[in-house]
């Protein structure tokens, strides 16, 4: 008759042998540095995915430029500012506001921008050659246009 085996159990305290001394569920500092090499460039990788996505802010002079090249423009001004400040600029009714859920004090920059820039469909074949536009998070929205000799650059 054959013997039992025996297996490991709270009452005699024996573990089972294994052909390596060292538990496994600790890693060495070679096998550590081998798992970083690996994962640091997916976490580069999707750090900068993230960046891209939410579009980190950038300086009013950048803003302003990349709406210049959406219109073919030239940049003659460009302000750091508020979004309250655009909207006192505007003087536009509360019901009408640009970026209605953003506070007062939310970062924006104030483009003047010179160009060709076409009045609304309708408006007649003139163009107007100056843009005030409000840049929020790369979101671009013309404020006002007109004509350089009644639009004049200022600070908001």
């Amino acid at each position: 008759m054959r013997r039992p085996e025996r297996s490991p159990t709270r009452d005699t305290g024996e573990r089972p042998r294994t052909r390596h001394s060292r538990s496994r569920t600790s890693w060495d500092a070679s096998e550590r540095r081998f798992i970083g090499l690996l994962v640091m460039p997916l976490l580069v990788v999707a750090v900068v995915a993230a960046c891209d996505a939410v579009r980190l802010p950038n300086t009013p002079e950048q803003a302003c430029a990349e709406e210049a090249s959406a219109i073919d423009g030239k940049v003659v001004g460009a302000f750091a500012t508020t979004v309250g400040a655009i909207r006192r600029f505007e003087a536009a009714p509360l019901d009408q506001q640009r970026w209605p859920k953003l506070a007062d004090g939310y970062p924006a920059a104030l483009c003047y921008i010179d160009g060709d820039i076409r009045k609304a469909v309708g408006g007649g074949d003139n163009a107007f050659d100056r843009a005030a536009i409000g840049v929020v998070e790369g979101d671009g929205q013309v404020v006002v246009a007109g004509f350089r000799d009644q639009l004049p650059v200022r600070a908001p």
